[in-house]
């Protein structure tokens, strides 16, 4: 591995939480073979990342988690469509993590002076493009540190194993709002599934080392 565990990242972005129906997961077919017979619900997220420090430089990320999955282990969590403006990034992620990365390019604009334009695209089309308006100048703190590792878990299949990972992260956070949504290449995201839009102006991120299983044999 050429950019082996652990990372320590730091940057900026924005979470949206959302509500994903299991019907419009399955509609859309967009989870991998391996998980979609596993959609187990809860909160969902969609991140637009900016990172300004990583161990493979700066660059940005747009991932989807859609809520929990039944692993072979116990119930978490996976990024099931994730794409980075590095290629050192998507290596390392495929190889340390087991998380699906692809390339993809960003432009991010600032939006006057509260907010952000941000577009991402691959090959030519739009994944998906965002404006968001800050709608507090006082952001809070906010630690992994108080969350139960059992729902900060991720767990993805990979290369016919199970890669489990649970990252530790720290900022502060404030609303947002969203202007403006399309994402041609998200199609179960829309603006009737997001329960809460956030900016997240600073934040610090530890990916570690992941737990690998092979499933049982039949």
């Amino acid at each position: 591995m050429a950019f082996p565990p652990p990372w320590q990242l730091c940057g900026r972005g924005y979470i949206l939480l959302c509500r994903f129906p299991t019907h419009r997961l399955a509609a859309t077919g967009t989870l991998p073979p391996a998980l979609a017979q596993r959609f187990d619900g809860g909160l969902g997220a969609v991140m637009f990342v900016d990172y300004a420090q990583s161990p493979v430089g700066p660059y940005r990320e747009l991932l989807v988690i859609p809520g929990y999955f039944r692993g072979p282990l116990a119930r978490a969590r996976a990024v099931t469509r994730i794409w980075v403006t590095s290629e050192s990034s998507m290596v390392a992620g495929r190889e340390n993590w087991g998380l699906p990365k692809e390339l993809a390019t960003c432009d991010w604009k600032p939006h006057e002076t509260t907010g952000d334009r941000i577009s991402f695209g691959r090959e030519g089309r739009e994944l998906a493009s965002i404006e968001f308006r800050h709608t507090s100048k006082i952001p809070f703190p906010i630690t992994s540190a108080l969350v139960p590792r059992s729902i900060r878990a991720l767990e993805q299949p990979w290369e016919g194993a199970w890669v489990r990972t649970i990252p530790k992260a720290s900022g502060r956070v404030m609303p947002a709002r969203i202007e403006s949504l399309l994402a041609p290449g998200i199609p179960e995201l829309d603006p009737s599934v997001v329960l809460s839009a956030w900016h997240i102006p600073q934040f610090r991120l530890t990916f570690g080392h992941p737990t690998r299983r092979m499933p049982e044999p039949a």
